[in-house]
């Protein structure tokens, strides 16, 4: 019989960053134990991370993103679960590269939304990722000393678990989420029973305007992530300043156009339950009085994404978590999870 260990790993593979929290369940509360932030390319450093004797003891679970990733709202027969696993990845074969004779190709996780009893039909949010890139990416972890995990999740799905824990929702509360990734960004819609609503947030990548600063201002990559979060004014050369605020300006009007469209269709799909709150996630979240810009245009309550509000990080100095908070969100609820 296999022992029931009470530490639970988060790892978050994104296309450039590694991120790991490490959580403990003591009676009714989560205790941060560990915290690890690592480049993909640090080898080294991963391998003797992963030896660690929490990452061998605890379970693993794992978040795995892609910019292929499919996401659609379905209503499927109430079937048998046996059944429902066929059905599933038929009902995205219209959206599937390739069409139905690809469907092999990927892998799906499908959820259940609410409904009521008497409907016919159940909703689902259904995910189809490539079969290829989990595979490359558990091949890279295994590389790295990491084998079978416990569990592969959308990050989108466990964004939205830490959501639940640390916030309280009320019944009417619909709290958005925007996760800002380097090569795609997502918006979802979270209730208190669960996730309700995903879908891609088209051409609001954090590479995409890193790559736009990187061509306004003749910068390499380097100088113009940093500028990304640096917008005030007496953090820019004078002479780069004005340059910088157009393309920012130019940045957030396309952001804010669409936020509203995935704001009215998730309202398309679920009328009379408005937005009430807006929380902001991932390294783009950090660009310079984003949070506030978003609320004042669209009269939104919006704020970052707190990933340990409800978690005991007593073993650690404020100042250890408070600089990649905003990148730990994944990690943290798939640990909670």
């Amino acid at each position: 019989m296999v022992k029931k260990t009470n530490e639970t790993v988060g790892i978050d593979v994104g296309s450039e960053h590694v991120k790991v929290i490490c959580l403990k369940n003591n009676t009714s509360r989560y205790h941060l134990v560990a915290h690890a932030f690592f480049k993909r390319d640090n080898r080294r450093g991963l391998r003797e991370l992963f030896r660690h004797p929490i990452l061998r003891r605890g379970e693993v679970r794992v978040s795995i993103d892609d910019p292929n990733m499919k996401i659609r709202k379905v209503d499927l027969p109430r079937v048998p679960e046996e059944e429902l696993r066929e059905i599933v990845p038929w009902s995205l074969k219209d959206v599937i590269q390739g069409g139905p004779d690809q469907i092999d190709g990927y892998l799906f996780r499908y959820l259940p939304l609410s409904s009521l009893p008497s409907e016919k039909t159940m909703p689902y949010l259904v995910f189809a990722l490539p079969r290829q890139r989990v595979q490359e990416q558990l091949a890279y972890l295994k590389e790295l000393g990491l084998a079978d995990p416990r569990m592969v999740e959308p990050q989108i799905h466990a964004l939205a678990y830490n959501v639940l824990y640390n916030y309280d929702l009320e019944p009417n509360d619909r709290h958005a989420l925007i996760d800002f990734g380097k090569t795609f960004t997502l918006f979802a819609t979270v209730c208190s029973e669960g996730l309700l609503f995903c879908r891609p947030m088209i051409g609001m990548a954090g590479e995409t305007l890193t790559q736009q600063i990187m061509r306004d201002l003749g910068i390499d990559q380097q100088r113009a992530e940093q500028y990304k979060v640096e917008t005030a004014k007496e953090k820019i050369p004078e002479d780069k300043n004005q340059t910088l605020q157009n393309t920012i300006a130019h940045y957030l009007s396309k952001l804010l156009v669409e936020i509203q469209r995935s704001m009215d269709t998730y309202l398309m799909l679920f009328p009379n339950q408005p937005i009430t709150h807006l929380f902001l996630t991932g390294g783009g979240s950090q660009l310079f009085g984003l949070a506030s810009h978003v609320q004042q245009t669209l009269n939104v309550p919006t704020a970052m994404l707190e990933p340990f509000n409800k978690i005991d990080t007593a073993s650690f100095y404020e100042d250890e978590i408070a600089e990649k908070r905003h990148c730990y969100g994944v990690a943290a609820g798939l640990a909670l999870d």
